[in-house]
């Protein structure tokens, strides 16, 4: 199960997804976080956060935060289009600076994919408070300004996500 964030798909810009997610002691095998590409596009992704073990990874290499189970942790990804980049922070701290192929549009999901190993035969991530932001250019001939605005999207809301797969 996941949550695509309709309404917010991009194609410029900076955009950050912020939300507050916990992992459960168990789930192991599962991408928590996405940001997609537009459909037909050569990669689906741009960016996976996975959850091998207690470990949150950048797909299901690099380690982004160690110890991921069993508490509330924040997340919050930034995708500058422009220059081709996405940052990740957990509570605040940066944990990953990458890269990423350019594509048309892009949009962020969130919740429980199951990846192509080390799968538990039970997989849940929780999440609330998810925001998006949204860093807007306004540039003309003499003057360039830059503004965040918000979007307050699910507002105090408690999502449960579970996927049970039968073994």
């Amino acid at each position: 199960m996941h949550d695509h964030l309709q309404g917010h798909d991009y194609s410029s810009g900076v955009w950050q997804f912020e939300g507050y997610g916990y992992v459960p002691t168990g789930t192991s095998g599962a991408s928590v976080m996405q940001i997609h590409n537009e459909q037909g596009a050569a990669h689906a992704t741009v960016l996976m956060l996975h959850v091998y073990n207690g470990t949150l990874r950048y797909y299901s290499g690099e380690a982004v935060e160690d110890s991921i189970y069993d508490r509330w942790f924040r997340l919050n990804v930034v995708h500058d289009v422009d220059a081709s980049t996405v940052a990740v922070y957990v509570d605040g701290a940066p944990r990953l600076a990458v890269n990423v192929t350019p594509s048309a549009s892009h949009y962020f999901k969130f919740g429980v994919y199951m990846q192509h190993h080390d799968v538990s035969p039970l997989m849940e991530s929780r999440w609330r408070n998810i925001t998006v932001y949204t860093k807007s250019t306004t540039s003309s001939a003499t003057t360039c300004r830059r503004s965040w605005s918000s979007r307050w999207l699910l507002a105090s809301l408690l999502l449960v996500i579970t996927l049970a797969i039968s073994i």
